[in-house]
Parts: structure tokens; sequence; C-alpha cells
């Protein structure tokens, strides 16, 4: 028996509204956490945040205008909630490094969350639909257990960092290939539990 492919139904408009208006408030919760952080640190709001927030808020909007165009049917929860994380993380960061240094910037986290947003839209571009990850199940769980067992393999002038091997470092450049096989991984489970129930 051969299945049929069934476009998925977009998102009504007031759902895509609902969307936009949780995402307002995860960048409002956000900036309220990084001015909160200011006011421990240094007694008043961070020079920046005013820089921050409209960085971070733009950035979620463009997540949000390629999602209701390449992904009209997609959980509108999901980006609300990414947003609160990232931003929280990002707090979290000021925070460690404000106490380290006494004054931080946030440029750099947010780059990298650009980074983030641009990865998240053309993989969203190109991959326009989810199902067909499905038929590489196995290939990605392979991938994501080669890319955990990598730097336990290598010695450990090349992936020991403070007492841990996680890292492939190669003169000024490193990287945890732990990330990259979350994603692996993540495919691989989705992949599993929907063949297996």
């Amino acid at each position: 028996m051969s299945e049929v492919a069934v476009d998925p139904v977009p998102m009504p408009a007031k759902r895509r509204m609902a969307q936009l208006v949780m995402l307002a408030l995860a960048v409002v919760i956000v900036m309220v956490a990084y001015a909160n952080v200011g006011l421990a640190v240094d007694g008043q709001v961070p020079a920046g945040m005013l820089a921050y927030g409209l960085g971070l808020g733009g950035l979620m909007l463009a997540a949000y205008l390629v999602l209701a165009k390449f992904a009209p049917w997609a959980d509108p929860l999901i980006l609300p909630l990414v947003t609160v994380i990232n931003g929280l993380g990002l707090v979290m960061i000021y925070r460690l490094e404000a106490a380290k240094m006494g004054g931080a910037s946030t440029a750099n986290q947010i780059m990298w969350t650009g980074v983030g947003v641009v990865m998240f839209s053309i993989t969203l571009i190109v991959l326009r639909d989810h199902r067909v990850l499905q038929r590489l199940t196995y290939t990605a769980g392979a991938i994501g257990l080669v890319l955990l067992a990598i730097p336990a393999l290598l010695p450990g002038s090349l992936s020991e960092v403070q007492g841990a091997k996680i890292w492939i470092r190669i003169g000024s450049f490193s990287i945890q290939p732990g990330e990259f096989a979350k994603l692996a991984l993540v495919v691989f489970f989705a992949g599993y539990l929907v063949a297996k129930r």
C-alpha cells in the first residue's frame, strides 16, 4: 500500500497573529531579564540594551517571516519558546562576562544568534518537506554516534579542554562535534519513533 502525500493546511491568520504576539512577549521577557542583570551587576540598565533588544527582535521577526512563508502549518509556540530560551541563554552569558570583566558586550552572542537564524532559514527553504529525513533515520543515527566518538578517539592535545574530551582543536580553531551529533540524533530518534510507533 502506497502513502499519498498530503499537503499540510496553513495556519489560520488568528493563530499566526497569536504567534507574533507571543514572539513580542518573548523578546520583552528577555529584555526585562537583561535589564535586571545590568541593575544587579552595575546598578544601572545596560547601555546597549536598546540595540540588544532591537537586534534580537529583528532576528526573530526575520525567522517569523521565513516561517510564515515556508512553513505556514508550523506550531506557533515553538519560535516564541526558542526565543525565550535563546535570549535567556544570552542574558546568562552576559551576566557571567559582566561579573568576570566588569562589563560585557552582547554583539558577539547576537551575531551567533543571527547565524542560527540564517541556518534555520536555509534549512526551511531547502528542506521543504521534513518527512524526507525519515529515509535517513539510521544513517543519521550512525553519523551522530561517530560525531560523539571522534573526540574520545583523538589524542588529548587535540580534544581535551580542562579535562573534558569533547572538542576538536586544530590551532586556534575549535569545534564541539557533539553539537552536530545532537541534530543527527534528533533525526534518528524522530524517524525511529515514527517507524516503530
